[in-house]
């Protein structure tokens, strides 16, 4: 082969460009750590500024909280009442000439009495390129773990959940990528809630867990070592099957209906049984008669018995679970995590046509998150879900731009109540001493198919020995006005001047953190010319050429 054959002059201008991409990914690389450290700055100076205006904001929300109290506080010294009978169902029992309609009534708190104040707070928006530029970003997945486990489910939805048997390869969806063995998992990488910061835990296995998922529910009740779970109020039994599990609810503290470890009972039949049943008739008396009602078969007797109560129907769903280096210091049933890479280079796996200003990322500043977002808010009120991702370029089926999710501190809601008090006898009720019912109060009352329907009753006095009103009724004006006065001073302004101070941080840290992603995409670029060119050597220099050259 001639020394200066074109293929041997085509190897050497690739190994020469080979040279200098790889001088020009260790430049933009060493630019990047320099970016990053500039950046860095901003962090300290955003989050001191955020904690003051939280300590602003969350001054602000004791006084909510303290409006909060004093209506409370009329509502449990009996002054108002917050309570009302609600109809819970309405079944017809018996066949034929016998059938009589059985109302249940119960004692509800009254929603329509109550009243909400939105909490003070900074909403934050995040683009993708407001990210750390000193390890490398995977995605972000909701998950759900318990306390002392090293289990987490990826719930169902999740983008990084949706191909996680090819763990080690492609990219998902929306260009997130998928998590590999090694992988660092946590909820947020500068103050983590669920493990310790000095022990992250890394993802060592890859598989599957059950999580336990609602189907319906129906009012019933067991006895006390019985298998058999008598049906005999609200529920659709038409969605009900052999196989299903029935969640027993908590009966105080920690004590369920059921032993439901590993899991609760199963229904492995069904069938009918005779139950005695007091009610009120629709004469207003009291009496016990006996109907027949569906009863369910399970293969575990419960432990603790309920007369009556509302039990849910789950199903087993399988979902996919990254298996951890270390315990859950706490239990989350949904909450976002994110998937960092420490231990390759930051440009492996990034994925250099992403857009960097969307999804945006939309959520509520706290002590674990401080300085997050290219843009800050403060505002009042708004849905306590987390964070959530906002697509600023999707459209619905009518071509209208999709809204951004209502995010924010949340709200605090309390009862101004009524002089309305729930009683059970009296009224309606002949031959039966009126009492006043507490919250969670179930009366039953007939109604034949030919009869006039009873309603449950109300007085409009308190119980006796109530407190007069005027020491409750100052203590919310009081309380109402602190809140107001709070709302136009210092506090507010502190927030506000806040927000203000960080507009600007944020602003000149977005274009610094946009110029680091310009770089991440040059270094990932270069990287992958370095593969190619590598590969493209190796196939040139195992290859004679000499017969294709004149």
């Amino acid at each position: 082969m001639a020394k200066n054959s074109p293929s041997q002059e085509v190897i050497a201008e690739l190994e020469l460009e080979l040279e200098r991409k790889i001088k020009e990914r260790e430049a933009i690389l060493d630019e990047l750590s320099l970016i990053d450290l500039q950046i860095d700055k901003y962090d300290v100076l955003i989050k001191e500024i955020d904690r003051e205006a939280l300590v602003a904001a969350t001054f602000l929300n004791n006084e909510v909280y303290n409006v909060k109290s004093a209506y409370d506080s009329r509502i449990e010294s009996g002054v108002r009442s917050n309570l009302k009978w609600e109809l819970q169902s309405s079944v017809s029992l018996g066949f034929g000439s016998l059938q009589t309609n059985i109302k249940t009534y119960k004692v509800v708190e009254n929603l329509e009495t109550q009243v909400s104040k939105g909490l003070y707070g900074l909403k934050y928006y995040k683009n993708p390129s407001n990210r750390d530029y000193g390890s490398n970003y995977i995605a972000d997945f909701n998950g759900n773990i318990s306390s002392g486990s090293t289990i987490m489910a990826v719930l169902p939805g999740t983008a990084i959940e949706e191909n996680l048997s090819a763990y080690s390869e492609d990219i998902l969806g929306e260009g997130e990528l998928t998590a590999k063995i090694g992988d660092t998992v946590v909820d947020d990488i500068d103050s983590p809630l669920y493990f310790s910061p000095t022990n992250l835990p890394t993802i060592v296995g890859f598989g599957s867990t059950s999580i336990l998922g609602i189907v319906t529910s129906v009012v019933g009740g067991i006895s006390t070592g019985s298998n058999e779970f008598v049906h005999f109020g609200a529920g659709d039994f038409s969605m009900i099957e052999v196989g299903q599990y029935l969640i027993g609810p908590k009966i105080t503290g920690f004590a369920s209906v059921f032993d439901e470890s590993p899991l609760p009972p199963k229904i492995t039949s069904f069938g009918t049984a005779s139950i005695d049943l007091e009610y009120f008739d629709e004469d207003g008396n009291f009496t016990t008669d006996s109907f027949t009602a569906n009863t369910f078969i399970l293969d575990k007797v419960s432990v603790n018995g309920l007369e009556e109560g509302t039990f849910s129907i789950g199903i087993i769903t399988t979902c996919q679970a990254y298996f951890l280096s270390t315990v859950s210091l706490g239990s989350t049933t949904l909450e976002s995590f994110s998937v960092y890479r420490f231990d390759e280079d930051i440009d492996a796996d990034f994925d250099d046509e992403k857009d960097p200003s969307n999804p945006v990322e939309i959520g509520v500043i706290n002590l674990q998150n401080l300085g997050e977002g290219s843009l800050v808010e403060y505002i009042s009120g708004g849905s306590k879900e987390g964070q959530k991702k906002y697509d600023k370029y999707e459209y619905n089926k009518k071509g209208e731009k999709k809204e951004e999710p209502d995010i924010g501190p949340g709200t605090v809601t309390w009862n101004v109540g009524t002089n309305e008090y729930p009683i059970v006898g009296g009224g309606g009720f002949f031959g039966v001493a009126p009492s006043y019912a507490s919250l969670g109060t179930t009366i039953k009352i007939q109604s034949k198919t030919t009869g006039i329907s009873s309603t449950p009753q109300y007085s409009s006095s308190p119980p006796s020995g109530t407190p007069g009103s005027g020491s409750y009724d100052s203590a919310i004006s009081s309380a109402e006005s602190s809140l107001a006065s709070a709302e136009s001073g210092e506090s507010s302004s502190m927030a506000t001047s806040a927000v203000i101070a960080s507009a600007g941080l944020r602003k000149e840290r977005n274009e610094k953190e946009m110029y680091a992603w310009s770089l991440l995409q040059g270094a990932s670029a270069a990287r992958k010319r370095i593969s190619e060119i590598r590969t493209t050597l190796k196939s040139l220099n195992n290859t004679d050429y000499s017969k294709y050259e004149k």
